[in-house]
């Protein structure tokens, strides 16, 4: 952070007020693309997606988590859906076919299962604002 910080300070040194301003819209736009780029950790994933936890089936689905993996999830005896949503999100975060990303949960959240509450909970505890 104190690096990016000196870069910021060299990159914004003799610029005008406007230029400045232009470089903290870009420099914004690169570090919250960077964030929905990267891999969601499996604790924030959990919390920020507990409140759905029982369409953990219908989510897994659109992550692509394997139906064999979704199918022996709803056999599982148990009326507390956190544990299989748990599976689910582990199943994602450990695919080998792809790289897992917020981005992709937003997606998921706005266009496939109708959660845009969820989708700006995401969106807000990850300091990104919808474009």
């Amino acid at each position: 952070m104190h690096e990016d910080y000196k870069l910021y300070a060299n990159l914004s040194a003799g610029q005008t007020d406007s230029e400045r301003a232009k470089l903290d819209k870009i420099l914004s736009k690169t570090l919250a693309s960077s964030i929905e780029d990267s891999k969601p950790t499996f604790q924030k994933l959990f919390k920020l997606l507990s409140e759905i936890a029982y369409r953990w089936e219908i989510l897994g689905g659109f992550l692509g988590v394997s139906s064999s993996v979704l199918g022996k999830l709803a056999e599982q005896p148990g009326r507390d859906p956190k544990p299989k949503l748990n599976r689910v999100l582990q199943c994602w975060l450990n695919k080998e076919t792809s790289f897992p990303t917020w981005r992709e949960v937003i997606d998921v959240l706005d266009n496939h299962m109708g959660n845009g509450d969820i989708a700006r909970n995401v969106r807000s505890s990850l300091g990104i604002k919808k474009t």
